[in-house]
């Protein structure tokens, strides 16, 4: 008894199957990755939620809320060792083991403090940024004396090794940007936090949901421009990479999250990262407001609330965002 013919495929059909396979998959990489973005974009958003809720707390608590940092000097009501706002938020957003552990009779890169700052903290590393494990590595001088202008000893300077974030405290607009905007001469520039001083939300004249109090400042301690990464890191005094002359000054300790310069003190960027310029964000993290999310970036208001800017937001605009008693209430309908 003779079987039934079972036909197989040829190679013609077996090949136009695999073509509309690839179709398929290259039609829905592209949704899953938007899907996959808007899902990283909503925890970054949230975390910052978490920050400004925990600076919120803090303020009901202390009846004030932290400096962007503590530092040396002869003026301010916030002088100490250097550290930053976060090492003052630690039990506010359930790290009140690190809060305890932390020293602030001492440097935040100090010896005594290096099992705190190399602990990555997951609320302040945005998932939308790359390599979630970075860790900025350097070397400071201790401080003599943090109640006077001289800072760093001539003493041997200890090494460190600390966990980055990719948020900022945003401070007042640096006096650059009198260059870009006149009035700002004559006007109030002093922003949400400032160093060696200790605020409160009632000296926010302009309005607590008009007024820009976090915002990212993703990719430390490697330093990023238009969505590229640059040869050396933002602690290290190159060669302008645009022009080949001249140096960037470095940033200090850029990217630690207890560090004294996890804060950004806006002034608007050219797109060969030199400032003051009109491009308010996502040109650089260099001293910048940057994120790695499709054409904005995440800003936490005053009040609580968190809010996606688009890119080619106005430096007028971004200006007055960022004063919190300039005598203008710009609302930011981006």
């Amino acid at each position: 008894m003779r079987l039934p013919h079972r036909s197989a495929f040829t190679l013609i059909e077996l090949l136009v199957v695999i073509a509309i396979i690839a179709v398929l998959i290259g039609l829905l990489l592209p949704a899953v990755q938007k899907v996959r973005e808007a899902a990283a974009r909503s925890t970054c958003q949230n975390n910052l939620k978490q920050l400004g809720l925990a600076i919120h707390n803090f303020e009901n608590a202390h009846m004030y809320s932290p400096p962007s940092s503590a530092e040396f000097g002869s003026n301010g009501d916030a002088q100490g060792f250097p550290r930053g706002w976060m090492t003052y938020i630690l039990p506010y957003i359930e790290q009140g083991a690190l809060g305890q552990l932390y020293n602030p009779n001492v440097e935040w890169y100090a010896p005594a403090n290096a099992d705190v700052v190399n602990k990555p903290i997951k609320i302040v590393v945005c998932p939308s940024a790359p390599n979630p494990g970075r860790m900025a590595t350097g070397s400071r001088a201790p401080v003599d004396n943090p109640s006077t202008v001289a800072n760093e000893s001539t003493g041997s300077p200890y090494t460190y090794s600390a966990a980055v974030g990719d948020y900022a405290a945003v401070e007042g607009l640096d006096s650059s940007t009198t260059t870009i905007m006149t009035k700002l001469v004559t006007r109030d520039k002093n922003g949400f936090f400032r160093d060696r001083w200790k605020g409160r939300f009632d000296h926010v004249t302009d309005g607590l949901s008009n007024s820009l109090m976090l915002a990212e400042r993703a990719g430390a301690p490697a330093f990023w421009l238009m969505g590229k990464p640059q040869p050396f890191a933002q602690d290290q005094d190159q060669p302008n990479f645009n022009t080949g002359s001249g140096t960037f000054v470095p940033q200090w300790d850029a990217g630690p999250w207890a560090a004294r310069s996890f804060k950004v003190q806006p002034r608007g960027h050219n797109l060969d990262a030199t400032s003051p310029g009109p491009c308010a964000l996502n040109c650089t993290n260099y001293r910048g407001i940057y994120a790695f999310h499709t054409g904005v970036a995440s800003f936490c208001f005053g009040d609580g609330s968190v809010r996606a800017v688009r890119e080619g937001l106005d430096i007028q605009i971004f200006y007055d965002i960022v004063t919190i008693r300039g005598g203008e209430s710009t609302p930011l309908d981006q």
